[in-house]
């Protein structure tokens, strides 16, 4: 009986591990970061999002972060907080946005699942969905 129960358990810790809201799944775009009640808007288009079931990858100014160990649990996108970026070029590492993107924390949708908002200790993001494309990714 107690190795039913230990398989049990280690089989939906195994589940609950690699759960993933396909919701989320697709291209977004940055249209406001909020921080402490001040709104600030990027330039159009330029903090772009792309998730998928295997990773989610974002831009910075130009290079590329990539976020492979990825989850959600109760409408909280947890990620490895350790993950590479390109160093092609050169940030803006000054920039009120490169110094606070965080794409993780508590989120929800609005719109029909075209807006999404994530809130963490950053800020709250505003992604909208977007028909971009990246093929790197």
């Amino acid at each position: 009986m107690k190795v039913i129960i230990t398989f049990l358990l280690l089989l939906s810790f195994n589940l609950a591990k690699s759960q993933k809201d396909s919701t989320l799944f697709g291209d977004w775009v940055l249209t406001k970061l909020e921080i402490n009640s001040t709104i600030l808007t990027p330039d159009s288009g330029k903090y772009k999002v792309k998730i998928t079931d295997k990773e989610f990858g974002y831009v910075l100014d130009i290079n590329w972060c990539s976020v492979r160990d990825w989850k959600t649990i109760k409408n909280e996108i947890v990620a490895d907080p350790s993950f590479p970026c390109t160093k092609i070029c050169c940030d803006d590492e000054k920039s009120i946005f490169y110094e606070n993107l965080n794409y993780t924390g508590k989120y929800h949708f609005l719109n029909n699942n075209t807006v999404l908002i994530i809130e963490n200790t950053r800020g709250i993001f505003y992604l909208k969905r977007s028909n971009w494309s990246n093929p790197d990714l």
